[in-house]
């Protein structure tokens, strides 16, 4: 079975769409576990006539990660899939992974490709034509952004391997999952990611990005830290202006 995780926070007006869009998959063999992280809109009532179909808990706003990581612990399947309340799915996204995961049984994860929604207009960008990784793939992700959480699946007892959520980034996760298995993808976009456009997302991004990029390019061989450093210092040189420019937006300037 799987367990389909789906945090929400004050998502009252979008949440329903993404619970249809699991509804909807053509593989049945699913739980869907709803997460509200201390929402003080009306998710509650919007959510009440899902009862029979969904498993709702509340807990006090512990942020994304919290909640996922609740979810995971209230599982009962065997395979776990992320969809944020403001996504959605194509209807064959769980039917697609399972036939991979059976095909490929070495692989702990899987993921795809995506479009992308902006605002409410519904205008979708087609998905970015990289050529997308597989394998063993820890060196080849910690510099760039294959992964979307919204069309990852893991099997749960290797989440339970790597440690759950204890960051904001979700690419803390996969390069926890790439540095232990082997990592399968399937070249379709199978979910889609609603972003909202905003001048000034916070300073916690690129200093945690930061981080992570440290922290990844350390762990690497000797001989791949010698491959990687130019990538390694061009990326936390523009995180480092990029934290820069929005404490300048924030004139938290010393």
């Amino acid at each position: 079975m799987i367990s389909i995780i789906i945090p929400t926070f004050n998502r009252g007006f979008i949440v329903t769409r993404a619970i249809d869009s699991a509804l909807s998959q053509t593989y049945k063999d699913f739980e869907i576990i709803v997460v509200d992280d201390g929402s003080t809109d009306n998710t509650r009532a919007v959510l009440a006539p899902y009862k029979a179909q969904i498993r709702y808990f509340y807990q006090e706003n512990q942020g994304v990660a919290g909640a996922r990581n609740k979810g995971i612990k209230e599982s009962k399947g065997e395979f776990i899939a992320f969809l944020d309340s403001d996504d959605y799915w194509h209807p064959e996204k769980l039917e697609l992974q399972m036939a991979f995961f059976r095909s490929h049984p070495e692989v702990a994860m899987v993921y795809s490709r995506h479009w992308k929604e902006i605002d409410t207009q519904g205008k979708k960008l087609m998905p970015k034509r990289k050529k997308l990784v597989q394998g063993h793939i820890y060196s080849k992700i910690i510099f760039s952004s294959h992964i979307w959480m919204g069309t990852v699946m893991i099997r749960k007892d290797c989440l339970f391997r790597i440690g759950l959520f204890n960051r904001p980034l979700d690419k803390d996760m996969f390069l926890k999952a790439a540095r232990k298995f082997k990592i399968g993808a399937i070249d379709r976009p199978l979910a889609v990611h609603y972003k909202i456009k905003s001048g000034n997302k916070g300073m916690k991004g690129p200093a945690e990005r930061e981080k992570i990029y440290r922290e990844g390019f350390e762990a690497l061989p000797f001989w791949k830290k010698i491959l990687y450093f130019p990538v390694f210092k061009l990326k936390c040189s523009r995180h480092y202006a990029s934290a820069g420019k929005k404490h300048l937006q924030e004139k938290n300037i010393i």
